[in-house]
């Protein structure tokens, strides 16, 4: 029943079937990798303790919906936090991924390694957005960055030495940092007036919380499966931010943006 109100809730505020779904969709994956870890807690540390914790948590979560539906956010705010959290599960589920390859290979200190490189290269090309022209869009570098993602995340599946770890992961972090920076920049545009910190504050603790997870999740299945496993989790992921991407509005608010809001359009700030 909290699925289906859910889904009616944000269907009638929001006006958005789309939007409806996506939140339907999300509660329905937080069922799938919660179910299996309260109940490992529950094993470990006794029913009680585990249900209780859980209900107080759920029930603050389903009121922040509820809140969040009645306040009437705006749609590709809905869908930036959505892809926020996804790209924090890409993260979790390739540090898991990275992990448990280098261990296979009987080389665990690698690990760091690797995904220290993956983020060195990831800065230098948020770096280089500042060279981007400004009549590229950030809906068009939104989905350029959703592209990049799932294109340069499938080699992952295929990797099982080393010496194709590091460039694959090297090549896969140019797509990182953009996307990140691209949803900030739509959010500062979108978010509603008078709420630009909230909207930014959503979006943080959504990478947070996707890649939280994801380690748990992708963890348990590279030990069942093989680091392959976990990689799968990443590139389902990213094809899901591009759904996202594809999905989302090409065009800003209507609503007249606040004095302070008031930006260049291709900042990308």
């Amino acid at each position: 029943m909290c699925q289906l109100g859910s889904l009616l809730l944000v269907a009638q505020t929001s006006g958005s079937p789309a939007t409806a779904g996506l939140v339907g969709g999300a509660l329905a994956a937080g069922q799938t990798v919660g179910g299996p870890l309260l109940g490992r807690l529950a094993d470990r540390h006794g029913q009680r303790t585990v249900v209780l914790a859980a209900c107080w948590f759920d029930a603050f979560a389903v009121a922040a919906l509820v809140a969040a539906a009645l306040a009437r956010m705006p749609r590709a705010v809905h869908g930036m936090r959505a892809s926020m959290a996804l790209q924090g599960v890409i993260f979790g589920a390739c540090q898991s991924g990275i992990t448990a390859l280098t261990e296979r290979l009987h080389q665990p200190a690698q690990a760091g390694l690797v995904y220290a490189a993956m983020g060195v290269m990831s800065a230098v090309a948020g770096l280089s957005l500042a060279l981007v022209p400004a009549r590229i869009t950030l809906p068009t570098r939104w989905r350029a960055a959703a592209v990049a993602q799932v294109v340069l995340s499938v080699p992952l599946l295929f990797v099982r030495s080393l010496g194709a770890l590091y460039p694959v992961v090297v090549v896969l972090g140019v797509a990182f940092t953009p996307h990140l920076i691209t949803l900030f920049g739509l959010t500062e545009r979108l978010a509603p007036a008078g709420r630009p910190a909230e909207s930014m504050a959503f979006l943080t603790s959504a990478v947070v919380g996707g890649q939280a997870l994801a380690l748990a999740a992708a963890g348990r299945l590279a030990e069942a499966h093989g680091p392959s496993a976990a990689f799968a989790v990443a590139v389902g992921a990213a094809v899901l931010i591009l759904c996202l991407a594809l999905g989302a509005p090409a065009r800003r608010r209507a609503a007249t943006p606040t004095p302070a809001a008031a930006t260049p359009a291709g900042s990308g700030r």
